[in-house]
This record gives structure tokens, C-alpha cells and sequence, in this order.
């Protein structure tokens, strides 16, 4: 976006943080609700347990009015989470050049910090059983695929859609234009050898001539 205004790019990052963040959100909640479908847990009680982290106990007494807060958290989280990843990857060039790496890599990252951070402050109630493997190869695999990666990708999509060209292969193709433009010096500098050797096409003979032509008297 060469040429716009502060006001017009400030409105394009947010949507696109927008967008970004609710294509991740939704992956994310989908996943959760399939996976927690298997386990005879309705939609309903695991946005009630969302809400729970801002709420308390409350969040499973209060009906609709719980639900619709869990979902709106749910999507505040994610669209956080996209924001920070978008403005990272405008100081840090790696973030978009190396999407899946640096994408499975926050999305490890986002896990630590929920689990290691954010939940122990929220007041979800405590669960009487510790979590069971498979919940939490779920939970990793969600935030690692539907969070980190699905973000890096959207964020260097839309690199390239701004800046007309991979976003990757930009100095790639520095390289190989500098190369081909060296490659091409040399190609005429070695023709201009051949013709100058005394055994290719007769070039020394036709040069002397032409030399001799050129001299007074």
C-alpha cells in the first residue's frame, strides 16, 4: 500500500487483524466443539466455561446472557492474539518469510502463555481431575494449527497483496536478478575473447585488416 495515507493504512490493519482474527477464532472454537462433541459436551456449557474465566461460577447459571459472553471472549482472545502477530511481523520480516515455522512456533507460544499465565489468573473453577492426554494434545494441536499457523499464513498473504510479490522471495529474486546480470557480463565478455583468439572465425586477421585499412598512407 506505497502512497497511503496513515488514516487508510490504519483502517486496512484493522481489518485485516479483523478478519484474520475471526477466520482463527472460528477454526479454533470448531475444533473445540468437535472435539468436546465426542465427550457429551454441548456447545452451550463450553462457552458457559469460557465466560467462567471472567465471571466465576456465575457463568453456569446465567443462561444465553453466559453464552453469548463466552463467545464474545472467545473471539476478544483471538483477534489479541492476531494483533500482535500482525504488528511482530511488521518489525520482524522473518514472521512473514518463514510463515509455517514462525506460525507453529507462536502458536506453541499462545499455549504456554493460556495455560501457563492466563488461566491460573482467570477464575475458571478448578477441575476435580487433572486433564486427560487427549484433551491436551487437542488443545496444543488447536492453537499450534487453527491459531498460529492459520495467522502467520493470512498475515503474509496479505504482505504479498499489499507489496504485489511473494513476500519471501523478494531478496531471492535480488539474487538472481544481480546474478543473471553478471552471468550476462561475462557471457559477452568471453564472446568478445573469442572473437579477439588468433583460432575463432579468423577474428585477428579481420581486425588487423581493418587496422591497416584505417592507418594514413
Amino acid at each position: 500500500m506505497q502512497g497511503s495515507n496513515p488514516r487508510e493504512s490504519r483502517a486496512h490493519a484493522i481489518g485485516v487483524v479483523l478478519r484474520i482474527g475471526l477466520i482463527a477464532g472460528t477454526l479454533d472454537i470448531s475444533e473445540n466443539l468437535v472435539f468436546n462433541a465426542f465427550r457429551h459436551i454441548t456447545p452451550a456449557m463450553v462457552f458457559q466455561y469460557i465466560a467462567s474465566g471472567l465471571t466465576g461460577p456465575w457463568a453456569f447459571h446465567a443462561g444465553s446472557a453466559s453464552i453469548l459472553l463466552g463467545v464474545a471472549i472467545h473471539y476478544v482472545i483471538a483477534m489479541a492474539w492476531t494483533l500482535i502477530f500482525y504488528l511482530a511481523s511488521r518489525r520482524l520480516t522473518l514472521l512473514v518469510r518463514r510463515p509455517v515455522m514462525c506460525g507453529l512456533a507462536y502458536g506453541a507460544l499462545v499455549y504456554l502463555i493460556m495455560n501457563l499465565v492466563v488461566l491460573p489468573l482467570a477464575r475458571v473453577p478448578r477441575a476435580p481431575v487433572a486433564m486427560t492426554l487427549a484433551s491436551r494434545i487437542s488443545g496444543v494441536l488447536a492453537l499450534l494449527v487453527c491459531v498460529g499457523l492459520t495467522v502467520a499464513l493470512l498475515t503474509r498473504q496479505d504482505r504479498e497483496a499489499r507489496q504485489g510479490r511473494p513476500a519471501g522471495r523478494q531478496k531471492k529474486f535480488g539474487r538472481m536478478r544481480r546474478s543473471r546480470g553478471r552471468w550476462r557480463g561475462c557471457v559477452r565478455c568471453g564472446s568478445s575473447r573469442r572473437r579477439a583468439s588468433p583460432g575463432i572465425s579468423g577474428g585477428i586477421p579481420r581486425r588487423a585488416r581493418r587496422f591497416a585499412q584505417a592507418r594514413p598512407g
